[in-house]
Order: structure tokens, then sequence, then C-alpha cells
């Protein structure tokens, strides 16, 4: 549910703005951790799909 981009219209509006933060700040985190991988691995991600994480 948390990952459903149409959930937070099924639940009240002060959860949905909160459950809308916190998945931002999600995909936030998880780009840094996946630049920081290639750092450290040396992967070329240039040509990766990443499903607009913008990396």
């Amino acid at each position: 549910m948390l990952f459903d981009k149409n959930a937070v219209h099924y639940l009240l509006e002060d959860l949905a703005s909160r459950l809308e933060a916190v998945m931002g700040l999600t995909r936030a985190l998880t780009g840094r951790l996946v630049l920081r991988l290639t750092k450290i691995t040396g992967v070329d991600i240039s040509s990766m799909d990443f499903g607009g994480v913008g990396i």
C-alpha cells in the first residue's frame, strides 16, 4: 500500500500528506544509497532506468 501512488487518495488528508513526505524521503535516501554504492563498486549506472528517481 505504501508503494501504490494512488493509496494516498484512500486515506485521510493529514495522513496522506505525511505518507507523501515519508515516500519522498525514502526516494531521496534510496537515490543517495544507489549513488554511494556505485562509487564504492565502480558500476556505471548512466544507462540504467530507475523509474523517475532522478539520479
